[in-house]
């Protein structure tokens, strides 16, 4: 892994002085969607794979206060062909659970399916007990055609805020120009189970 700051030039970055805040909009160039963050973040690649011997890349914005004791996370990457088919959805968004509790050994508190705009997605909520603190990790994931958005807020149960927490993943918006919303389909629409953000 290695990290490095993604270029101003590829990357907007603006006030968001309307709302009496300094949060700034975050619209990677080829993300297809934006999020608000508190901090600007930076830009951090590395290489994941998910069909073996075929790797592709995450990429993450990380946000940290100056403490580094609570951390803001966007992240997408594009699934392989081999798993982009509907049939694979539930699948993959499941991984995405389990992938995020696995290094930690956390205790899976919250988990509940999304729709959002069409797109299926899972929110949850992990706690890690690290060394005797206890961890609070909130995160979305979201599947949009090939691509799987990731959003998480990390911090120190104790100081965790839930109201900046839902401020950062309620700011995720896709980008209408990447074509990447769809509509939701009839069995969608009707699923019980699902709610959208």
């Amino acid at each position: 892994m290695y990290f490095c700051l993604f270029l101003l030039s590829c990357l907007s970055f603006q006030e968001d002085q309307a709302n009496g805040d300094n949060w700034l909009t975050v619209k990677p160039e080829n993300a297809g969607a934006a999020v608000r963050m508190p901090f600007e973040p930076i830009h951090r690649q590395r290489p994941f794979e998910a069909v073996r011997d075929q790797p592709s890349n995450i990429h993450m914005y990380l946000a940290t206060t100056p403490d580094k004791k609570k951390s803001f996370v966007f992240a997408y990457h594009d699934l392989n062909e081999k798993i982009r088919d509907k049939k694979h959805e539930k699948t993959v968004l499941d991984g995405a659970v389990e992938g995020a509790k696995g290094p930690y050994l956390g205790d899976l508190i919250i988990h509940k399916e999304i729709v959002k705009e069409g797109n299926r997605g899972r929110d949850f909520t992990i706690i890690v007990n690290q060394n005797g603190s206890l961890i609070k990790i909130k995160q979305r994931v979201l599947l949009v055609k090939q691509r799987l958005y990731q959003l998480n807020v990390v911090c120190a149960q104790a100081d965790f805020d839930e109201l900046e927490a839902s401020k950062f993943l309620d700011s995720f918006v896709l980008e209408p120009s990447s074509g990447a919303s769809k509509r939701p389909t009839q069995s969608q629409a009707a699923d019980p189970g699902s709610q959208d953000k």
